[in-house]
């Protein structure tokens, strides 16, 4: 069973997700996530910001789940990051592309304000870097961390255009660049 807090999280995962912190509101997430008014001070006495650090942390945990997942269900790296980029696609394709990554919306937002949401959004842009290069390092690939980094920005760009377009192609072309950018390491 769901708890009010937890729907609260999901509910913010989403809602910053597609329009990021500034266009999410408490009157849009207590509707969408069917919660008592109440509810808002009571599990997040911190505000929206608590919220929003909360919502970073639960959608940063779940691409970081994905990945391992690709990870673990295919031996050749090429073809678990080509996985990755393909069910990532899907998944924008089934939410009519008003989704994509869970933290680039409200990274980019908070890029010219420090604190604690920014650095929730680097945090989970610094976890899946890390959990990419280890994969890499595991398959004994040359320079892991660069190589983290470059799959990590093909897919993020790839997201923000197919996003944009309201089309997978350019997840499936950053899918297929990724791949032989691993296959030539």
């Amino acid at each position: 069973m769901t708890t009010t807090r937890q729907q609260m999280i999901d509910t913010g995962v989403r809602l910053f997700q597609r329009g990021g912190y500034y266009a999410t509101t408490w009157r849009g997430l207590v509707e969408e996530a069917g919660a008592p008014w109440g509810s808002i001070n009571h599990h997040f006495p911190g505000g929206k910001q608590e919220l929003a650090i909360e919502a970073i942390r639960v959608g940063a945990a779940a691409v970081d789940a994905l990945i391992e997942h690709c990870f673990s269900a295919n031996q050749d790296p090429a073809d678990a990051v080509a996985n990755w980029f393909a069910l990532s696609a899907d998944l924008m394709v089934a939410t009519d592309y008003t989704t994509g990554c869970p933290v680039a919306t409200v990274a980019l937002e908070m890029v010219a304000t420090p604190g604690p949401v920014r650095d929730e959004t680097t945090h989970a842009f610094d976890r899946w870097q890390a959990t990419l290069a280890r994969q890499f390092a595991t398959a004994d690939r040359a320079d892991a961390d660069a190589l983290a980094t470059a799959v990590l920005a093909l897919l993020e760009g790839a997201l923000l255009l197919a996003r944009a377009r309201q089309d997978r192609e350019p997840l499936t072309i950053a899918g297929t660049q990724a791949r032989r950018l691993i296959d030539t390491h």
